[in-house]
């Protein structure tokens, strides 16, 4: 479940490939945001501050995640 919440955290490719973020912004994601941030406006601080915001939500989702599931994984074995 933590890998899959990590993996949804990187959309990117598609939000870029297919609208460019889209009319408005209405499709940009936080990964699209730190990318037209850094390379678009050459703007590098800011960049890399919405770099490490990302980390923190992605972590504090997965402290969260390990904390409320805890040891209560099973593994099925077929």
């Amino acid at each position: 479940m933590v890998t899959n919440l990590i993996g949804a955290f990187q959309v990117f490719d598609t939000v870029f490939v297919m609208t460019d973020g889209g009319p408005s912004q209405s499709t940009e994601v936080l990964n699209f945001r730190i990318y037209g941030t850094a390379f678009r406006e050459f703007d590098f601080g800011y960049a890399s501050t919405l770099s490490m915001l990302l980390f923190a939500i992605i972590l504090a989702v997965t402290l969260a995640q390990v904390r409320f599931f805890g040891r209560r994984t099973t593994y099925d074995v077929s």
